[in-house]
């Protein structure tokens, strides 16, 4: 249950970044590759990573490879796009998916255990 809020939770954040970005109005493949690195990168700022950390394994977050995994969460969400995109020709809709398959898949293919191993100190 808590991987179904967890991924909710995910894709308001999304549609929220989405909101703002949008208003940047530059073509739609640069907001997605520009959305798919601050949404991890200010997952690190505004303390998510931290909180994940913590409630996973009551450690803290060291930050050495947010960049790295920004710049993959960008390429992700690229390729992601590509294909959702071609299911609702509504954006929020899009990224709101898009951010709840993200979560699901990130748990079910072990992302998250990794994230934990490699990044909670």
């Amino acid at each position: 249950m808590n991987l179904i809020f967890e991924s909710f939770f995910i894709s308001i954040y999304c549609v929220i970044l989405l909101f703002f970005l949008l208003s940047l109005n530059i073509h739609i493949y640069y907001i997605i590759l520009i959305f798919g690195f601050i949404k991890h990168y200010f997952g690190y700022i505004f303390g998510i990573h931290n909180y994940y950390c913590n409630y996973k394994l009551n450690k803290t977050i060291n930050n050495k490879n947010i960049i790295i995994e920004s710049i993959l969460e960008s390429i992700w969400f690229y390729f992601l796009y590509s294909i959702i995109n071609k299911l609702s020709s509504n954006i929020y809709i899009v990224f709101f998916i898009m951010g709840f398959i993200t979560h699901i898949l990130a748990e079910i293919f072990g992302i998250h255990n990794y994230f934990l191993i490699n990044n909670c100190l």
